[in-house]
């Protein structure tokens, strides 16, 4: 069943159609590759780009010529021997040309086969999803690939349990969220706060928040003030929770009554 995907970046939303959707899987779970064993994708880019060369259409032009010349020989020879060059064709050029295809370490390779995507989709902006490369990489091929994700200029999606230090992603009923979607509640929260806003803490409750939300299973999530670090970062956690409408119980154990009151205001929605 085809899905309409609503791509955004931040709070804007993007053109589907502006974009390639390059997929990588090294999961059995979800075989699903667009990308991989394009060897005669790359061949077919590059015949295709060799026939638009002043010089390729030159050696056409004097293959042709050659024919008229064997045509003419034939002619001097009688009709005792019938000799003929054949036509052109993009299927002689592919037989005389000879392919060796470099294949290097598993990094190297997924960086060419990066490239060679871009240059397959070069009208359009690339966004590659990545799924459990840790079921391809070893561990030290995983920290590089972390490297290059960081400083490649390209977009990824990421599906793994490997932690890289790249955005988190979760899903809950199918909404994607992730630290961009939790920053767009700041100013509220700086509104709704019952003491002075501390961007760090924040930025701690949304970590705090990716891990709680993603371990719930969608299942009615459980909030105590034992499952974070204190109260404060507490509060922020349980503001983005009510915030992005994660169904949610308050355990008040630890909490002290003004806090207790304040929770009290939010959930009743007398704020």
């Amino acid at each position: 069943m085809n899905k309409k995907v609503d791509l955004r970046e931040g709070n804007e939303r993007l053109n589907s159609n502006d974009f390639q959707l390059n997929i990588m899987s090294y999961s059995d779970s979800f075989p699903l590759t667009n990308i991989f064993n394009n060897e005669k994708q790359l061949l077919e880019s590059f015949y295709s780009y060799m026939e638009l060369s002043p010089i390729y259409k030159q050696f056409v032009e004097s293959w042709e010529d050659l024919q008229e010349e064997v045509q003419f020989l034939n002619d001097t020879f009688g009709n005792e021997i019938k000799i003929q060059l054949n036509d052109f064709s993009k299927k002689m050029m592919k037989k005389n040309i000879s392919t060796e295809f470099n294949h290097s370490d598993r990094i190297t390779e997924f960086k060419q086969t990066i490239k060679l995507a871009k240059h397959l989709n070069n009208d359009k902006k690339n966004l590659f999803l990545l799924i459990s490369p840790e079921n391809h990489f070893d561990l030290r091929e995983l920290e590089k690939l972390d490297q290059f994700l960081q400083a490649a200029p390209e977009q990824f999606i990421v599906i793994t349990t490997h932690p890289f230090r790249g955005m988190s992603n979760i899903v809950f009923k199918e909404k994607v969220i992730n630290h961009v979607v939790l920053e767009n509640y700041r100013s509220t929260i700086q509104e709704w706060l019952p003491f002075i806003f501390d961007p760090d803490e924040f930025d701690v409750a949304k970590k705090w928040y990716i891990d709680v939300v993603d371990k719930s299973d969608e299942n009615l999530l459980i909030l105590s003030l034992s499952s974070v670090d204190k109260l404060t970062v507490f509060i922020y956690l349980f503001l983005l929770v009510h915030l992005t409408h994660i169904p949610y119980k308050v355990d008040y154990t630890g909490i002290p009554d003004e806090f207790i009151k304040f929770i009290d205001t939010i959930t009743t929605g007398r704020v």
